[in-house]
């Protein structure tokens, strides 16, 4: 695995890794403004597809640098892209990466070979609401104490040690897994509440427009547990004209971690073949 920062248009570094042989693939991790993960899910990749990970600028191993924009993102992976010498690519999206992923290629679609849409969320239902009150119970009292205390930056690492544990199908190991994801950056809640802002503004009815245009073979794959239930992607299965569902048993947000090899070999075969 080789290592390496890139350098933007802008002189902002950003981290990168790329390791395998292959198609090349690259994946866009979730936030906005967490980073990259997808350590163990690259390395199942690598021997049938050239792996590239990154973290979004701003988060993780990257220059904490803005702007932060939905464009200077784009451009950003555009960059990276045309730096590795890619001609086209296949992007791996996690919840709000699978949205980046989307945007990417709305302008870009000559420059993606394959969409995967890992975990997205969308709107609430009365499944989703039971799920979260499932996971909220026992953590009432301790999130009622974080919220009254005074900002810290380690009041908003438990915070998120919460939220990325509720995550998780597993409730009883879910916390020893957010400690895992949790170390050791700090998440940027500046680029958070900018790209959230960036991508919110564009409408609903616009973006089902453009969905139709993607000519694009696209993998929805969901975790059956997750707080969003499968079927919040079925706005997108019916709007993306070579898209399907894979729904991944015993996993909620997490697949890759929680169910490692019907993740990788459903991503093998629907990106390689294999």
């Amino acid at each position: 695995m080789a290592e390496e920062f890139v350098s933007a248009s802008d002189g902002c570094r950003l981290w990168t890794s790329k390791a395998g042989s292959g198609a090349p693939v690259v994946f866009l991790h979730g936030g906005p403004g967490w980073w990259d993960i997808f350590a163990d899910l690259a390395d199942a990749l690598a021997p049938v597809a050239v792996v590239c990970r990154w973290d979004q600028r701003g988060c993780g191993r990257s220059e904490r640098r803005g702007p932060y924009t939905l464009d200077r993102t784009l451009a950003d992976l555009d960059e990276l892209r045309a730096h590795f010498g890619f001609s086209e690519m296949a992007l791996v999206g996690h919840s709000w990466g699978a949205d980046l992923a989307l945007r990417y290629a709305m302008a870009f679609p000559a420059r993606v070979t394959h969409l995967v849409l890992m975990c997205t969320a969308g709107p609430g239902s009365a499944r989703y609401r039971r799920r979260l009150r499932g996971v909220l119970a026992p953590h009432q009292e301790r999130i009622s104490e974080l919220v009254r205390s005074a900002p810290s930056a380690e009041r908003n690492r438990a915070l998120l040690r919460l939220r990325i544990s509720f995550g998780f199908a597993n409730q009883r190991t879910a916390l020893h897994m957010a400690d895992q994801l949790t170390q050791p950056y700090s998440y940027n809640d500046d680029y958070e509440a900018a790209l959230t802002a960036d991508t919110e503004a564009i409408s609903e009815h616009a973006l089902a427009e453009a969905y139709r245009a993607l000519d694009i073979p696209t993998l929805l794959l969901h975790g059956a547990e997750d707080l969003h239930p499968p079927e919040v992607t079925d706005g997108l299965l019916a709007a993306l004209p070579k898209a399907h569902r894979t729904v991944i048993d015993g996993a909620a947000h997490y697949p890759w971690l929680e169910q490692p090899e019907p993740t990788a070999t459903t991503l093998r075969e629907f990106l390689c073949g294999i």
